[in-house]
């Protein structure tokens, strides 16, 4: 919002994230680089939950806001 409380058509918060993951022994590594977090899980199939909980506690929005792409990168 600018000085007059009217929308400035920017969001002040990314409502989409990627996840970019790696695979190291019997962790999987997960970095979301728009927020520079980072985790770790070892169950792969949690890494989007995983993903959009901690970016949603970190905006202060609701996990159902957050959407997130997932990338499998290789090391």
């Amino acid at each position: 919002m600018d000085i007059h409380g009217k929308p400035t058509g920017r969001r002040s918060r990314p409502d989409a994230v990627h996840a970019v993951v790696v695979h190291e022994g019997d962790w999987w590594e997960v970095t979301i680089p728009e927020l520079e977090l980072s985790m770790s899980t070892r169950d792969p199939e949690m890494i989007e939950a995983h993903a959009r909980s901690l970016a949603a506690s970190v905006l202060a929005v609701l996990p159902r806001r957050i959407t997130v792409a997932v990338r499998y990168a290789q090391l």
